[in-house]
């Protein structure tokens, strides 16, 4: 057998059975004998199927350890994917951590920019409601100034109508 099972156990067991039919013959009288040689058939039996069970079971370890070097050989492989994937995953998470920190610059500096640009929208807003308070302002005067000016016109008028009326009169 490839497994050594039978050689080893084959061996002991010729020892066990010479041995066994020398003790029978020095302490078997002639009426024992036939018993005690059925006794030893029944022992040989016993012996020879329990060489047979450990053979089938020197056959199961060796298939077991085929197996087990098959499975063994799975997990090297496994671990190798895992150890490449965990290198994927270690410089997928470097990106990320990269592009966050270039979204956060970015967005910062996008936030100045817009601050600023608020600002100056803000001063402009100011700028141009203080030139049209001014605007306003001055039509108020100029308003006034016509006013000021019909007004005056008014009177004058008023004046040489009144001069007519007493020039007709007299």
């Amino acid at each position: 057998d490839s497994c050594g099972f039978y050689d080893f156990c084959a061996a002991p067991r010729q020892g066990v059975i010479a041995l066994t039919a020398t003790v029978l013959e020095s302490l078997a009288t002639d009426s024992d004998l036939p018993k005690l040689q059925a006794e030893a058939q029944g022992h040989k039996a016993a012996f020879d199927q329990r060489s047979q069970e450990l053979v089938a079971m020197g056959s199961r370890i060796q298939e077991l350890g085929a197996e087990l070097a098959q499975r063994d050989q799975e997990l090297s492989a496994l671990q190798i994917e895992v150890h490449g994937k965990t290198g994927e995953l270690q410089a997928l998470t470097s990106m990320l951590e990269q592009t966050s920190t270039n979204a956060h610059e970015r967005f910062e500096a996008s936030a100045t920019v817009m601050q600023r640009a608020w600002r100056r929208t803000l001063a402009k807003a100011r700028e141009d409601r203080a030139m049209a308070e001014h605007i306003w302002k001055l039509r108020r005067m100029q308003q006034h100034r016509r006013l000021v000016a019909f007004q005056r016109l008014w009177r004058e008028r008023q004046c040489r109508l009144r001069q007519r009326q007493r020039d007709v009169e007299q």
